[in-house]
């Protein structure tokens, strides 16, 4: 078995790279294009009712594939950054393959109703999260239903998520600007937030370890922002984001085309590329692109063709994920969890509640959970019990206490 320890102290990987200086577009206005899908072809791929815009007519400065630039304004702030064949071709299979995996065990995220002539790909959570019903800060729980008894399966799953997170915070540490990384430590120190399960598969502050195709492999930095997502062929109109950082970062692991029998073939396509509009920027993909933008500003991707095929993973840290850890650790979401428990038990009928108080007796009585895990405010449909003995996340199904829908 091999040891690879390759990875330096952080020195962004910068010096010699294209330094872009830019002014904001004279024709932009903001929000002159919000909600608007941006494509790339020759004619709209929409119907006319759907707001769409050429994106060549908005984005004159095009960064082709083959180009390693940092951008920055007038004044030296940062824009954007971007970096070509960051990884080689194992580290990029295994980022695949993860991407792959994740999409196959775990729901995507819900995103805004659509037309259905918009294809708009998938997008799933991994790490932790704030869920989407309580609330409350907690371990991403999204696992499909037909897998979640399969607790071994699953832990090996989080493990090879936190492999893969530990390699992209890697390579972004080896080469996105200092402004970047600094922006990511200072969120987390100043909300305490965690790393990628460090807790369950290495430790933050020391080093990662991780076995892959007969290779060890060691990450000599820390863990990075404890969210994470999983990308396929995820395209978005003009739109901002609300984050506790000021650049998320974004690797494009895959992209080619399905070919008639649904295989992938290595080969370009047009679209599926992202653009900042105040800046008029338009970054072609490729497979190993990395790089970062400000995510407070407009931006999307630029409409994906039917046979185009990309995915990829990306990083940030929420406002509403720090907000939601700040109170898990002040411990006011108690009274939330409480207000949820006493709302389904009231409505549920007195059968059920029986039936309920019954089946919590009898999972007790098999030793998984203790009395305060089978009692606690968590232990309802909408949660996830932590199952200590495989280290995953499971639903108790037996507990539903919503009242059937009369038809």
């Amino acid at each position: 078995m091999q040891v690879k320890t390759n990875l330096a102290p952080y020195v962004p990987v910068n010096d010699n790279i294209e330094q872009i200086i830019l002014d904001p577009l004279p024709s932009y206005q903001n929000k002159q294009y919000y909600g608007y899908w941006l494509y790339e072809g020759s004619s709209p791929p929409f119907h006319k009712s759907i707001p769409q815009a050429k994106a060549q007519d908005l984005c004159p400065h095009r960064i082709p594939k083959n180009q390693n630039c940092i951008v920055r304004d007038s004044d030296g702030n940062l824009i954007m950054a971007v970096y070509r064949n960051c990884m080689g071709p194992q580290a990029l299979q295994l980022m695949n393959e993860t991407v792959t995996e994740t999409l196959y065990y775990r729901r995507p995220v819900a995103r805004e109703s659509l037309p259905s002539s918009i294809k708009q790909g998938h997008l799933t959570a991994t790490g932790y999260v704030v869920h989407r019903g309580t609330g409350i800060f907690c371990h991403a729980r999204n696992i499909r239903n037909q897998y979640r008894s399969s607790t071994s399966e699953i832990s090996a799953h989080e493990e090879h998520i936190s492999a893969a997170m530990g390699l992209l915070w890697n390579c972004a540490r080896t080469f996105l600007p200092a402004e970047v990384i600094a922006s990511f430590e200072k969120a987390r120190q100043e909300s305490g937030l965690p790393g990628q399960d460090g807790a369950l598969y290495g430790t933050e502050h020391d080093f990662f370890e991780y076995e892959y195709k007969g290779t060890k492999l060691r990450w000599n930095r820390p863990l990075g922002a404890c969210q994470s997502y999983a990308s396929e062929n995820y395209t978005r109109h003009v739109h901002t984001d609300d984050t506790a950082i000021t650049h998320p970062f974004v690797l494009i692991s895959r992209r080619g085309i399905l070919n008639s029998d649904g295989q992938f073939v290595e080969k370009d396509f047009v679209g599926g590329n992202f653009y900042l509009l105040k800046w008029g920027i338009l970054v072609e993909y490729d497979s190993g692109t990395l790089f970062a933008f400000p995510d407070a500003e407009e931006h999307g991707t630029t409409v994906i063709p039917p046979e185009g095929y990309q995915i990829g993973w990306s990083q940030h840290i929420s406002q509403r994920t720090v907000a939601a850890y700040r109170n898990w650790i002040e411990e006011k979401d108690n009274e939330q969890k409480q207000k949820k428990r006493k709302l389904f038990i009231s409505d549920a009928p007195e059968k059920t509640q029986k039936a309920f108080e019954k089946k919590n007796e009898e999972v007790y009585n098999t030793g998984i959970l203790t009395e305060k895990e089978l009692y606690s405010t968590e232990n309802t449909d909408l949660e996830i019990i932590r199952n200590d003995d495989s280290y995953c996340y499971i639903v108790q199904k037996t507990y539903n206490l919503r009242p059937k829908t009369k038809k």
